[in-house]
């Protein structure tokens, strides 16, 4: 969840800085965040220097069931790279996590062993002499993840009838071995005798991860909805819908489906072992940045200039920009701009390996009478003099002539499934019901297409999407191919459809204005269908007025009937119509209504001057003030933390989504552990079936297990000592065979567990191993002990590493989420049942701030209540709160001041991964040393309120948080640092102390007591006298140079930047002495 991530398939791409000298042409854009450096000179342990490598890498991810590495018989894969640095054994896919750094202009990749902190991990072999950084510190990238196995559709028993429609679709993917598909162990591949083999769903894998087929171009990106066992899960969209099947699914109508033919892929290979990849949930895509400099628009919008292309007539996409762009691609030059060093050299921007962006990005942003516009940039001025300055647009924004513009970019924004159509804020699927032009089966009635979007499972409240180059936010989802949207797509759009591929006409010989509708005036949700109607030397046309369900016509008479120009006096070449004029603009009308809307269209003189130019049945569509048939790109900026606000909510999760189940807590802070619960039955582990069976308990009423409804695969089963020891064992479930039998490729090999109790862990994480967190890193393979001496279980909400058994992390929060506000402030998109309270909290480091809180949402049916947690569970309600915002008061917003926050007198430690042994965190990052204040939290709830009759439902709202310092005076109190003696003054500075709390100082500037003012502690930039041995003394009598010679200076700064926009507000008071 760091706001300076930039997103990217595989875990690439995420870094906060370009790599080299950003005025040169070898500058690049670093994925990995922060720097590394080898322990020696063929080292095998990494050290990290601001780094995150729990979030960025797996460990353990080679070790198959036996506790050693997997076989790999198959040379490595070929890259780009010209030395590889792994074991020449294993293949690049065997551990799909990799580590990626140049040394001396040679491109070296790592297998990770295993990840034991933040800031240190191993390799799985030793660095070679060519590939060692162990001198200094360096940039990395992480490596592409490779899926384990081959991948294989679903039979033709998988394939599925979409609700509501007739469309099937195979959605099943299975894991494929030796060319057909593979059961779990121990069946297929055979536990005797192939036990590596075959894929790792459960323990690789979760619900929401991006499975990408990443080696086509471009990459097919699907989303997991299930995952049944380690060889089976589903897909939320059939991978090869679009290929060969009419608006991207098949239909019962072309005898597929149950009972007909089989669809032509099911059962076939949908992707070769270590040829597809993920993207951990949430995938981090569409990191929006701030662009350096502003923008405007370049005189030159024809002749190529500067490295950049020539523009012609009709070379922008029409199907990506709004109904006011100029249809052409658009040349913008930035003033104090850093393009190629932002966006990288558009080399890497269609390279499809590790680190790329495989041609999906990057985007510029802008704002537009308040709207946000997004359009894709297709080329950059010549590298290394003028690609920081110059671009081309795949097409112009709304209003072309752009002076003085601030931008945002985004580094890549991945394309929805589907296009859409709006009305007003409400967004559908194209493909569904109800559309006009459609001859498809299924034109207004339910059955019919099935919608091709998949709205619940690709988007998700927050996110952003671009469609016809506007850019909103989603306000909440409805089903697959319904949702809504904060604001309509006010700029419209616009379609051209040749009568045939060899029309010379083009979409830019009709000129049009007013589709754009800033304010929701009439109309809104109409289309005007343009149809040439005879095409020689005095063209003509008519067109149809479409209120989505029902047309009124224009054909040159008089009424709104399609009467005097119909489709047979068309094709008879009867001259009828509207003649086409080049010189004046004409006022489009409905003619039942008798009313005109405000669109004008004239044609182009040269189009309609040229005889043969158009032909019958070409045709514009013009959508007003809504869109249609647009494509749309996503962005996940606008989701810090996903939040499951039907319980109130008791999850946060960013790297895999913790299912909350009932717990066996009895007390608040074993509520706030990782919930596990202690399940119905007697169990048995064999390990040579690899199977967990379980019978009644007669301790227990004779209550045997329930897997098929308790138990998930993915989840860890902890067999209880008998005894009450410490003689537990975790497995991880491969499979749920029935009530009472499920499987697992536990590495606990060759053990045979007498019956016992279990616990059911839906949350699993891990640590590094013994009571310091310092147990040295390695594996232990001993066939019948713990398996993981080195990284062990931990129940603890903060647990900061995968549990043994899996390879992905889950985050645990319980009843309220923690955000952190940065430099630039927090922003969180969801929703919240009636009477039900969204809590979100934060934990400051010190008491120096004001905390503000800021909620928005479309209808009046929020209050927003706040709360400082002084006895450990101070969540405000109706009746106990500090501050509160109610109804009718958009935005509701609620400034905590400073003097309201308090600090403890204990004080928090350096936490695990900064090297301590205690979980202490602020501000959702650990604690990095000893001593630090330890506040109090702030927290904040936000309730569904639709008491009054306008609104039911669920209440859907953005809240944002800020943190902003305040020092009223610089005592800097709740430091537990303490005062300073600065020559022989007792006591005098409490520099130290306000250097805890984020300040930074510079030469004389200190801060000193203010006896004969208020405040007391005050920031002197420089002394008016000198202290020396235990006085004051005047600096011209201090002997030495004199006090104007002395050149006396001093500064204080905030310990980071601080993201300004328009300017700033902040009152400071100073006081100018004589000296």
């Amino acid at each position: 969840n760091d706001p300076y991530h930039a997103g990217g398939f595989g875990f690439t791409a995420q870094g906060d800085h370009t790599e080299g000298n950003p005025f040169s042409e070898d500058a690049y854009m670093i994925g990995g965040i922060g720097k590394v450096i080898l322990d020696s000179a063929q080292g095998e342990t990494v050290t990290g220097r601001n780094t995150v490598f729990t979030k960025q890498f797996r460990g353990k991810s080679s070790i198959n069931v036996d506790g050693g590495l997997y076989d790999g018989s198959s040379p490595p894969e070929v890259t780009s790279s010209p030395n590889v640095d792994m074991d020449s054994a294993l293949e690049m896919g065997t551990n799909p996590f990799r580590l990626k750094v140049t040394v001396n202009g040679t491109e070296c990749e790592f297998e990770i062993r295993e990840v034991t902190s933040d800031t240190e991990m191993s390799l799985i072999a030793p660095a070679s002499s060519q590939c060692s950084f162990h001198s200094d510190y360096v940039a990395f990238a992480p490596g592409l993840p490779r899926g384990k196995g081959a991948l294989r559709y679903g039979n033709q028993a998988h394939e599925v009838v979409l609700p509501g429609s007739e469309s099937v679709e195979q959605l099943t993917v299975l894991c494929e071995y030796q060319g057909s598909a593979a059961n779990d162990l121990p069946t297929t591949p055979p536990i005797t005798t192939d036990r590596a083999a075959g894929c790792k769903f459960t323990k690789e894998l979760k619900v929401g991860y991006l499975l990408v087929l990443d080696k086509l171009s471009p990459p097919t990106v699907r989303t997991i909805t299930s995952i049944k066992s380690d060889t089976e899960l589903t897909v939320d969209h059939d991978p090869a819908a679009g290929i060969d099947a009419a608006d991207g699914a098949y239909a019962a109508v072309d005898g597929y489906g149950p009972g007909g033919t089989k669809l032509p892929h099911s059962e076939t290979t949908l992707a070769d072992e270590f040829e597809w990849t993920w993207v951990a949930c949430p995938p981090r895509v569409g990191k929006n940045a701030i662009g350096l400099g502003v923008i405007e628009t370049h005189y030159n919008q024809e002749d190529a200039f500067e490295g950049t292309t020539a523009i012609a007539v009709n070379d922008g996409n029409i199907e990506t920009c709004s109904g006011a762009c100029t249809l052409k691609r658009h040349r913008i030059i930035g003033r104090g701009s850093r393009f190629e060093s932002q966006f990288g050299p558009s080399s890497s921007w269609a390279n499809n390996g590790t680190g790329a962006y495989f041609g999906l990005g990057p985007w510029m942003t802008v704002e537009i009478n308040g709207d946000l516009e997004t359009q894709r940039v297709s080329e950059l001025g010549t590298t290394g003099s003028y690609a920081e300055y110059f671009l081309l647009l795949e097409n112009s924004f709304s209003e072309p002539l752009l002076m003085h513009t601030h931008f945002n970019w985004y580094t890549m924004l991945v394309q929805g499934y589907g296009k859409l159509r709006s009305y007003g804020r409400r967004v559908v699927s194209e493909a569904w019901s109800n559309r006009e032009f459609s001859s498809m089966y299924g034109e207004g009635r339910t059955q019919g297409y099935y919608g091709n979007t998949r709205f619940l499972t690709q988007l998700r409240t927050g996110y952003f999407i671009t469609a016809c180059g506007q850019t909103r936010q989603i306000n909440s989802i409805q089903s697959d191919v319904e949702m809504t949207i904060d604001r309509p797509f006010t700029l419209g759009n616009r379609e051209f459809i040749p009568a045939s591929a060899s029309s010379p006409a083009e979409a830019s010989d009709l000129h049009v204005r007013g589709l754009t509708r800033l304010l929701p005036l009439w109309p809104r949700g109409v289309t005007i269908e343009i149809i040439v109607t005879k095409g020689d030397s005095a063209p003509k046309f008519k067109y149809h007025v479409w209120w989505k369900t029902f047309k009124h016509t224009d054909d040159g008479d008089a009424n709104a009937a399609d009467d005097a120009c119909t489709a047979a006096d068309i094709d008879a070449d009867v001259d009828c119509g509207i003649l086409m004029e080049s010189d004046s603009w004409r006022q489009l009308e409905d003619k039942e209504l008798q009313k005109q809307f405000g669109v004008y269209l004239k044609w182009d003189a040269t189009a309609v001057a040229t005889g043969s130019h158009f032909t019958k049945y070409d045709s514009w569509r013009l959508h007003v003030a809504d869109i249609e048939n647009c494509e749309y790109y996503i962005s996940t900026e606008g989701e810090r933390f996903e939040t499951d606000d039907n319980m109130n909510p008791p999850v946060c999760y960013n790297h895999g989504k913790c299912q909350s189940i009932t717990s066996d807590a009895t007390t608040i802070a074993e509520a706030s552990n990782r919930p596990k619960l202690t399940a119905p039955g007697l169990v048995e582990w064999d390990a040579t079936t690899m199977l967990l069976t379980s019978a009644p308990d007669p301790e227990d009423s004779n209550r045997d297990a329930k897997f098929t409804s308790d138990v998930s695969p993915g989840d860890i089963i902890r067999l209880l000592d008998p005894l009450g020891g410490d003689d537990d064992y975790d497995i991880r479930v491969v499979r749920v065979v029935s009530d009472t039998s499920l499987v697992s490729d536990s590495r606990l090999a060759s053990l045979v567990t007498t019956a016992r109790n279990y616990q059911i862990l839906k949350c699993a994480a891990g640590r590094r191993g013994g009571v310091g967190h310092s147990d040295s890193i390695g594996d232990n393979t001993a066939a019948a002990g713990v398996p993981y001496e080195d990284i062990v279980p931990d129940e603890h909400p903060l647990a900061y590493l995968p549990h043994p058994e899996h390879t992905f992390y889950q985050t645990w929060s319980y009843k309220y989420c923690e955000v952190d506000p940065g430099c630039c402030g927090f922003r969180v998109s969801s929703i919240v049942q009636p009477q039900q309270f969204a809590y979100y909290f934060v934990k400051p480091d010190h008491s120096n701030y004001n905390f503000r809180i800021a909620v928005h949402t479309v209808n009046d049916n929020i209050d927003l209540y706040t709360r400082r947690d002084d006895d450990g569970s101070g969540r405000p309600d109706t009746t106990n709160y500090h501050l509160t915002s109610v109804r009718e008061s958009v935005p509701w917003a609620i400034d905590e001041d400073e003097y309201d926050f308090a600090c403890l007198t204990d004080t928090l430690e350096t936490s695990v991964l900064a090297g301590g042994t205690s979980y202490d965190s602020t501000l959702g990052h650990y604690s990095q040393e000893n001593d630090l204040p330890n506040c109090e939290k702030w927290v904040a709830g936000v309730m569904g309120d639709n008491r009054y009759p306008q609104t039911v439902g669920s209440s859907e709202y953005t809240a944002r948080f800020y943190l902003e310092f305040n020092f009223p005076d610089f005592e800097c109190e709740d430091s537990s640092k303490g005062a300073k003696d600065i020559n022989g003054f007792s006591q005098a500075s409490h520099k130290s102390m306000c250097v805890q709390n984020n300040l930074r100082f510079v030469r004389d500037a200190d801060v000193v007591l203010n006896s004969a003012d208020a405040p007391q502690w005050v920031v002197r930039l420089t002394e008016t006298r000198k202290r020396e041995n235990n006085a004051f003394v005047r600096w011209r009598e201090a002997g030495g140079v004199s006090y104007p010679d002395a050149q006396r200076s001093g500064a204080v700064w905030w310990h980071r930047k601080l993201h300004l926009w328009d300017g700033f507000e902040t009152n400071f008071v100073f006081q100018i002495t004589d000296p």
